[in-house]
């Protein structure tokens, strides 16, 4: 935002101006002696207002200067990381499952940068042409890619389970990880014996 992006109010008797957007050039009002304010309507989810000079009283022929300052609030990156299965269960013996993950930016006003897309069992991962190390994703914007890959174990064991976990950062330089997980579960192949039996 700049300067005029912030609505002005200053309070006091008999004031020339009551209203105005703000300038960097600043805006010269006048008004009779006695206490007066100014303010502006704040955007506090964005910026920090402080305030110098821009109350108490004034006098005749006096020359006050009110400064408002906004400075920017770092916000920090959000995303929201999705592994998804397309089996939740598969033969001991193996199957192929395609896994999908999706990596989406939260952020209300930031701009990330994928630095990593890391799988707990499948190691780093290439990604696809649009999403990627190196992809950036505008606020409230999506990149999905898709891997398949032979799952096989053992039933009476522990399901296939494996973590995705994505680290992004911003223009600012902060970073934010998320993760989720997928389960594939074995199911029982039982065994299977052929007889042959012939006559002499």
């Amino acid at each position: 935002k700049s300067a005029g992006d912030f609505a002005i109010t200053v309070t006091g008797t008999n004031v020339s101006t009551s209203n105005f957007q703000g300038s960097e050039d600043g805006v010269t009002v006048t008004l009779n002696q006695g206490s007066f304010s100014v303010t502006e309507e704040e955007d506090t989810e964005n910026y920090t207002a402080t305030y110098e000079g821009c109350s108490g009283t004034i006098n005749i022929g006096e020359k006050k200067t009110c400064t408002i300052t906004n400075t920017g609030k770092d916000h920090k990156p959000t995303i929201e990381v999705t592994k998804e299965a397309d089996k939740t269960s598969v033969d001991e013996t193996g199957e192929n499952v395609t896994f999908t993950f999706t990596v989406k930016n939260t952020s209300k006003v930031d701009t990330v940068e994928i630095l990593s897309l890391i799988d707990s069992v499948f190691g780093d991962l290439d990604g696809e042409h649009a999403c990627k190390v190196g992809t950036t994703l505008a606020p409230n914007t999506t990149c999905t890619f898709t891997i398949t890959r032979l799952i096989e174990g053992d039933a009476s064991g522990s399901a296939h389970k494996n973590t995705f976990t994505v680290t992004v950062e911003d223009n600012d330089g902060s970073t934010v990880t998320d993760s989720d997980d997928a389960t594939v579960n074995f199911e029982d192949v039982k065994p299977s014996i052929e007889v042959l039996k012939t006559a002499g």
